[in-house]
């Protein structure tokens, strides 16, 4: 767990009050993207506000609570009084739920907060999500949480976050200082600038 890609809040629709990722050629994009990144090592999928049935029953979810036991009972106590807040149980969308979807030396987990896994081991975060300007910058393991609290070095790829409206993030006038430095075969990635 060196090199992570975080998935922010891809809903499925009909799961919430506003879903931003109906259009499922995003989330293709999105899994090729991580494909074709050899240096990623691990998929971080953070659904916010989650349903308890997805949460209890999912493989990966089940995969990320035998790894990583220690904490589970406090992650599912702090969702569940979210979701009773927001009145919302989102569910995250299937594709990215389905294995076989990426790379097979790829670890799939369903993390949501810091305490939750070792991030002294993380290098570099590949960020990924919807509603940028409320989500992806402000969750617990949202890029403000990774540029100001770690050492890890936090990347973007050019359409690889949506803000709330549904538009892509055009990371060369975001307002964060983002420095293009283009990977592999990306035309466009940003990262963000200590």
């Amino acid at each position: 767990m060196k090199n992570v890609a975080i998935l922010i809040d891809f809903w499925y629709k009909n799961s919430g009050s506003h879903s931003t990722n109906d259009e499922a050629w995003i989330i293709k994009d999105v899994i090729n993207r991580i494909n074709e990144t050899k240096e990623i090592d691990t998929v971080a999928i953070s659904t916010g506000e989650i349903c308890l049935e997805e949460l209890q029953n999912n493989s990966i979810c089940l995969h990320t609570k035998s790894k990583f036991p220690k904490n589970w009972k406090k992650k599912t106590n702090l969702i569940l009084k979210e979701s009773s807040r927001t009145k919302r149980k989102c569910k995250t969308h299937p594709q990215l739920l389905n294995k076989n979807n990426f790379r097979q030396d790829l670890e799939l987990f369903s993390l949501h907060y810091p305490f939750e896994f070792p991030i002294h081991n993380i290098d570099c975060v590949y960020m990924f999500g919807c509603a940028y300007d409320i989500c992806v910058k402000y969750r617990p393991i949202g890029y403000k949480f990774w540029d100001r609290q770690t050492n890890c070095k936090v990347y973007f790829f050019d359409r690889s976050c949506k803000f709330s409206n549904n538009t892509f993030v055009d990371f060369k006038t975001a307002g964060t200082k983002f420095q293009n430095v283009a990977k592999e075969k990306w035309k466009y990635s940003f990262e963000v600038i200590k």
